[in-house]
């Protein structure tokens, strides 16, 4: 720390160092940039983001941080309308992609839990880790969000692949809460700390079927999974007692005078998400009654399942959608 020499040169003989360090670094210095309008911070950025280009199909070194490195460079595009800033998200998020997990994990300890399109936080780390997981999650979230806002022609495909990773990612990383997990398949032998099953904090790994999970330990520092996903999926409206939750990403448009909520979904409508009116409070209330349009059939809707706790809603990938209330 005090002479800034360099201790480890390379992640592995040979192999270089880890090399989305620079779209971390262009992802804080955007975000400094925003908040102080100094244009130093934008012009650092920019350098960070050039000097990962250079990086090709060898960025990837930990998923989080190429997430983040890939809203930066839609970021640094939306401000220079430089393509070679999308052409270097592609290379991020093909990054993370090629390691993530594309099956359904079936059998032993693993049928206890969701596995699907499960991110791999290294190349050479066989196990899915909250952390990071939450981590791409919210990244690749904002990047398809700030995409459709701004209309970056980005890859059509990307408005498939990423709207589905963010479904399985919803309804997968409740998995890492050991409170929901049977007793029996998390580990006895932890390397750090211990594994506290009745406490709302991530284990810090799980694997395949034949393994117990938990092994590193419990993730005091990805307590905050949950805070990652309600602001993101769920949407509450001052004043009225009910939630909306949407396992895609939307954009929003909330009317309060007219009682009307519009949502865009961002998607193709090749699939189907899910939308659910949800009354937390079940003893006080039923789910309010609520008419919903889809424009692109220009028909009210009819829930697929209703309850007084909750209606639920299979909506098409890209529709735009009212919710009337009362």
């Amino acid at each position: 720390m005090d002479t800034l020499e360099i201790v480890k040169k390379e992640t592995a003989e040979g192999k270089g160092g880890e090399k989305d360090v620079a779209g971390g670094y262009a992802h804080l210095m955007v975000n400094v940039w925003k908040i102080t309008g100094d244009r130093k911070y934008l012009d650092e950025a920019i350098t960070a983001a050039r000097k990962l280009a250079e990086m090709g199909n060898e960025i990837f070194y930990q998923a989080n941080n190429t997430a983040f490195s890939a809203l930066a460079l839609l970021r640094l595009y939306k401000e220079t309308k430089d393509e070679q800033f999308l052409e270097t998200s592609y290379l991020c998020i093909a990054g993370i992609m090629r390691n993530v997990q594309l099956w359904e994990c079936n059998y032993g300890n693993a049928k206890s839990f969701d596995n699907f399109f499960g991110v791999f936080p290294l190349n050479d780390a066989p196990y899915k880790a909250a952390y990071e997981e939450m981590e791409v999650y919210a990244a690749l979230n904002d990047y398809i969000k700030e995409a459709a806002e701004i209309k970056a022609p980005i890859l059509p495909s990307l408005y498939v692949l990423l709207p589905e990773f963010v479904k399985y990612s919803v309804s997968r990383l409740t998995c890492y809460y050991p409170i929901l997990l049977p007793p029996d398949i998390l580990s006895k032998e932890i390397k750090t700390g211990e594994v506290e099953p009745k406490l709302w904090i991530p284990v810090e790994d799980l694997y395949d079927g034949w393994q117990q999970h938990g092994q590193v330990g419990q993730e005091v520092y990805g307590a905050g999974v949950g805070f990652g996903i309600v602001p993101r999926q769920y949407i509450k409206i001052e004043d009225e007692d009910f939630l909306i939750y949407t396992d895609y990403p939307v954009l929003q448009k909330l009317n309060l005078k007219q009682k009307t909520l519009t949502l865009q979904f961002i998607g193709t409508d090749t699939f189907q998400s899910r939308l659910l009116i949800i009354n937390p409070d079940k003893d006080k209330n039923k789910v309010p009654v609520a008419s919903m349009s889809q424009k692109t059939k220009d028909s009210v809707m009819k829930p697929e399942r209703a309850s007084r706790e909750e209606v639920e809603y299979s909506v098409a990938g890209n529709a735009k959608i009212k919710i009337r209330w009362q």
